[in-house]
């Protein structure tokens, strides 16, 4: 009978340390990126705060709104609407002129606008969420999310 409950208690001690270190590598690590396809990431996302972007799979946007975000704070001279290039980033090429066509973050630069920003997928595969920023390694704020917009 003791023997029963050592056998139960260990498991119970290995779950628990298991399910603690998940915790624990989630909350250091933050969030995931996803590894989203040019198929994938062309459409219409649109954020809580009203803002959208349509990512064409040739590597071109087009925003409006985006003067409402925090991006504003990087992108000074942003106006209501935006037209720009887009390209994941080839970690994996030494030269600037292959284009992959997959990457959890891209480039993106402004027409008309000095500015450069990286566009950074991440969270649930299922329903990635997309975000302008500075640091790709740093989640955005809420209202600056983009999802992908129903067709």
């Amino acid at each position: 009978m003791a023997s029963r409950r050592n056998q139960r208690s260990r498991a119970l001690g290995t779950r628990t340390a298991l399910t603690c270190s998940a915790l624990f590598l989630a909350a250091a690590c933050g969030v995931p990126e996803v590894d989203i396809s040019t198929d994938a990431l062309a459409g219409n996302w649109s954020s809580s705060g009203g803002a959208s972007v349509q990512f064409e799979p040739d590597g071109t946007f087009t925003a409006s709104g985006l003067d409402r975000t925090d991006i504003t704070s990087h992108c000074t001279q942003l106006g209501e609407s935006a037209r720009g290039t887009w390209a994941f980033a080839d970690d994996s090429s030494s030269t600037s002129e292959v284009r992959a066509d997959h990457g959890w973050h891209a480039d993106a630069t402004f027409e008309g606008v000095p500015c450069a920003l990286d566009v950074v997928v991440y969270g649930d595969p299922a329903s990635p969420v997309v975000c302008f920023t500075m640091d790709v390694f740093s989640e955005c704020d809420v209202q600056d999310h983009f999802r992908h917009a129903p067709e």
